[in-house]
C-alpha cells in the first residue's frame, strides 16, 4: 500500500489577490508580484523517496481470488425522458445544441429515434447539458 502526502503552503498571497479583486481596491500589482514569487518558490522539484520492494510484506501462503462485483446495466432511458430533457434545453436557449444533435443522429425530431439509439442519444444529450 502506498501513501502520498501533499502539503501546499504559501497560498495566502493568492487569497489576498482574490480578495482584492473582489473588493475592487488595494494595490493588485503588489499582491500579484507576491503570488508570482510564491509560485516560483513552489516550482521547486518534488523529492520522492522510493520504498524498496523488499520492504513490502508479501504472503506467499495464499493469494485470494478476486471476483469482480457485478455491474448493473445503466438504467433504460425512455423517449419521454429524452423529450423532457430536450424541452429543458430548448427553454434554456440551447436550441442550436438540439439541432446539432438531431443532425448528428440524422433525425428531424426525437420521435425519429429508434429504441436501440435512445441510450447513445441520451449520453450525448447529457454531454451537452441535458438532464435525464
Amino acid at each position: 500500500m502506498f501513501e502520498i502526502h501533499v502539503h501546499i503552503t504559501g497560498l495566502e498571497p493568492l487569497q489576498a489577490l482574490a480578495d482584492a479583486l473582489c473588493a475592487g481596491n488595494v494595490p493588485v500589482q503588489k499582491i500579484a508580484e507576491q503570488v508570482a514569487e510564491k509560485v516560483q518558490e513552489a516550482a521547486q522539484p518534488v523529492q520522492f523517496t522510493p520504498v524498496p520492494p523488499a520492504a513490502v510484506p508479501v504472503s506467499a501462503a495464499s493469494s485470494p481470488t478476486v471476483t469482480p462485483a457485478p455491474v448493473a446495466a445503466p438504467p433504460a432511458v425512455s423517449l419521454d425522458q429524452i423529450k423532457v430533457a430536450l424541452a429543458a434545453l430548448a427553454d434554456s436557449g440551447k436550441s442550436a445544441v438540439i439541432l446539432q444533435l438531431f443532425g448528428q443522429y440524422g433525425i428531424q425530431c426525437a420521435d425519429d429515434l429508434t429504441p436501440d439509439r435512445l441510450a447513445a442519444f441520451a449520453c450525448d444529450l447529457r454531454q451537452q447539458g441535458g438532464v435525464i
